[in-house]
């Protein structure tokens, strides 16, 4: 039978209720996940509920769970407080299901709940947790709590911690930690080390005896199958592994520090030294190196935004990253942390001073420091949030000429040296000093995408290619011409520690005859990594060189070296025009560092800087070399009685005030002209591009006509 075709009205009034069906739907299924959630929840407040069904149907109903069962929760008993958290764990609420499991293991009166949250602590974990699990661990006074910890530490990070503090409780007088110490031992892998309290446990006829059972029995396949593998091979055909395991069988046993390491350590070691023999640039990572790579590639970070470092013995704030809560709170350049949180920093590893002061954004870390002419240590409360560091600083420099310092390449670059290339053509640039120098590289897009900046439509920047087609062909980049400048001229400098995409840009725009390039031969790091996944160990990687990068004319940048350590070529780029810094000698680095130690220059500061801030600003950015510019300078410098000569303590000093200054006004110095040699050769040349002389510009005059453009001090 023919159907007939409906009216315009009845087709409205579908579409009407087609369109308005979706928004019900929304609400509906909105409230329908509540009132589920409201159920789930209270039926875990009942006597007997099965915890772990009832937070699996909770997983079931999706990420749009995870709001109501934060609410849900709110006020409840402490077993469905834990089934509420490992559920939020799984439905994109991570941070607040892990928060709640630590809390529970702080304060639960319930030691089964403390011992459960543990568990899923390293279940639901990673490295994140390191630090907050040896916390716990450290306060842990229930021994069955203790191994729960000790194994979640384990699991979440690999810290050895974990499985050398089950070790050590198989030694117990009580039966029951032995047991619960060999079996946590064993669900993390080291089966070997629990074998004789297993043989133990199995003969239990009781659940957690046919546990261990089924890991002795595992063990023995296990053993079975190696013995089947490697018996009646000859030596010629030895298999490494098995090599690999007598080795360190026998420097456990054997070796004077043998006890201090896992046969884990050792043949992640031995890995490592495999790896490395290749190459400078192919390593073996494990899962913390590989998250720690991760972390320094990005531009931000979770922490209070100051560059630290050992300074005398003390844990020091080198310099504030000026956008930074840490600045904002009052830390400056030369501030001593002394302590954090009341926990002393004196004597203790860098990263571990570092992993107390980084935590979770918007949370607050208490620092006790201590500053030059004060009379005791202050405290700090700076609250952390996630630092946007930046890549590029830029300043007009005297003649119209641009400066653009550039610390590497990440994924702003290219948007903030646009920005800074803006702002310097409407302040009417007529050249441009771009500074690579000591800038180890970033993202490879990034080089491409700066390179756009100079260069026409569709020329080539670089080009890879390995011996491996398969999983290395040749892949050239090439401009777009998107982001091009007006084409003024373009000075790059460069020097040993410019590295990989720096070497590309200046290497490509060099050969393009784009940019003259002064300085030093760069670093020679022109090969391609690929991070390979390990089906052995899926938390592991391994970086390994695959391919080398060519620049235009087909030359490699790549510094060969072998694996005894010597140069099989030099490999860098090499600079247009060179300008080697002089080199430093021993006793003037003596005399330097006499004055450090006896706060020379603090002390300058400390009698001068309040009274002659303005003066001494100046000086910052230009002092013409002379110390007679220097307010109270000839009566210092006679009090010193040091060995350098007034020029040398003059730059030094300069130094000091000009990170002062930076402190002051919020904002990193850069462009020093007067005491930078390779600077300097630079404006020449960018000025020569132009018809022009530094003669000709007051403030250059002072290294004019020097040799290689000025032969300042350093």
């Amino acid at each position: 039978m023919r159907r007939s075709r409906p009216s315009l009205l009845a087709l409205f009034l579908c579409l009407s209720v087609v369109a308005l069906a979706p928004v019900r739907a929304q609400e509906d299924d909105s409230g329908r996940i509540e009132r589920r959630v409201q159920r789930y929840v209270e039926r875990m407040e009942a006597p007997g509920a099965n915890l772990w069904d009832e937070a699996l149907k909770l997983e079931e109903l999706g990420p749009d769970a995870a709001e109501p069962i934060k609410k849900a929760m709110e006020g409840k008993g402490e077993r469905t407080r834990l089934g509420c958290a490992k559920a939020l764990c799984r439905l994109g609420a991570r941070e607040t299901g892990l928060d709640s499991l630590i809390g529970l293991v702080k304060e639960a009166r319930d030691v089964e709940v403390q011992i459960l949250a543990a568990d899923l602590l390293g279940i639901e974990g990673d490295l994140s947790l390191e630090e907050d699990l040896e916390g716990l661990l450290d306060n842990a006074l229930e021994p069955r709590l203790k191994v729960a910890l000790a194994k979640s530490l384990y699991r979440a990070s690999r810290n050895v911690r974990g499985t050398r503090e089950l070790r050590a409780l198989l030694e117990s007088e009580s039966v029951e930690l032995r047991y619960e110490a060999a079996l946590a031992l064993a669900e993390v892998g080291n089966i070997e080390d629990a074998k004789v309290v297993l043989n133990d446990l199995k003969k239990e006829p009781t659940p957690r005896g046919r546990l261990a059972r089924s890991y002795i029995d595992r063990l023995q396949e296990r053993e079975r199958y190696e013995k089947m593998i490697f018996s009646g091979v000859t030596k010629d055909e030895e298999k490494e592994p098995a090599f690999l395991r007598e080795l360190a069988e026998l420097i456990q046993k054997l070796h004077v520090y043998g006890d201090k390491h896992t046969e884990e350590d050792l043949l992640v070691a031995a890995a490592k030294g495999m790896v490395q023999s290749m190459d400078l640039h192919s390593s073996y990572w494990t899962k913390k190196e590989w998250e720690e790579f991760l972390e320094r590639l990005k531009q931000d970070y979770a922490g209070i935004g100051v560059y630290v470092g050992l300074r005398d013995g003390y844990f020091t704030v080198i310099s504030p990253i000026y956008s930074g809560p840490g600045y904002e709170a009052g830390l400056r350049s030369g501030d001593r942390i002394l302590e954090v949180e009341g926990w002393s920093t004196v004597g203790q590893p860098v990263e571990d001073i570092i992993k107390k002061i980084k935590g979770t954004p918007g949370t607050k870390v208490s620092l006790k420091c201590y500053r030059a002419g004060w009379n005791e240590a202050r405290t700090f409360v700076v609250e952390r949030r996630r630092i946007e560091v930046p890549s590029v600083y830029h300043k007009m420099l005297p003649g119209k000429i641009g400066y653009v310092e550039m610390i590497q390449f990440g994924k702003e670059t290219a948007a903030e040296l646009g920005r800074a290339l803006e702002d310097l053509e409407a302040k009417g640039m007529e050249s441009l000093v771009l500074d690579l120098r000591d800038n180890g590289g970033g993202y490879l897009e990034a080089a491409v995408s700066v390179a756009d900046f100079f260069l026409d439509e569709g020329k080539l920047v670089v080009y890879s290619e390995g011996r491996n087609k398969t999983i290395a062909p040749r892949q050239q980049l090439l401009t777009t011409g998107k982001g091009q400048r007006a084409n003024y001229p373009l000075v790059i400098l460069v020097n040993g520690g410019s590295a990989s995409a720096s070497e590309i840009v200046a290497g490509a725009l060099s050969e393009h005859k784009r940019a003259t390039l002064v300085g030093e031969r760069t670093f020679g790091k022109g090969t391609v990594q690929q991070v390979l996944e390990l089906k052995s160990r899926p938390d592991d990687r391994l970086r390994l060189t695959i391919a080398k990068y060519y620049l235009p004319s087909g030359r490699s940048v790549d510094r060969e070296v072998g694996g005894d350590g010597k140069v099989r070529t030099e490999g860098g780029v090499l600079p247009d025009v060179e300008v080697l810094l002089p080199e430093s000698t021993s006793w003037k680095n003596e005399a330097l560092q006499q004055l450090l130690e006896r706060n020379a220059f603090q002390d300058y500061l400390d009698r001068h800087y309040a009274a002659n801030q303005e003066i001494l600003r100046q000086l910052a950015e230009n002092d013409g070399r002379d110390p007679a510019r220097y307010p109270g300078f000839e009566e210092w410098f006679a009090g010193l009685g040091t060995r350098a000569a007034k020029e040398d303590v003059r730059a030094w000093l300069r130094s000091r005030i000009r990170a002062r200054v930076s402190d002051d006004v919020g904002a990193k110095l850069v462009g020093d002209y007067v005491d930078d040699p390779q600077l300097q050769r630079g404006i020449v040349v960018a000025l020569e591009k132009l018809g022009r002389s530094a003669e000709s510009i007051e403030e250059y005059r002072m290294f004019a006509n020097a040799a290689g453009g000025g032969e300042g001090p350093k």
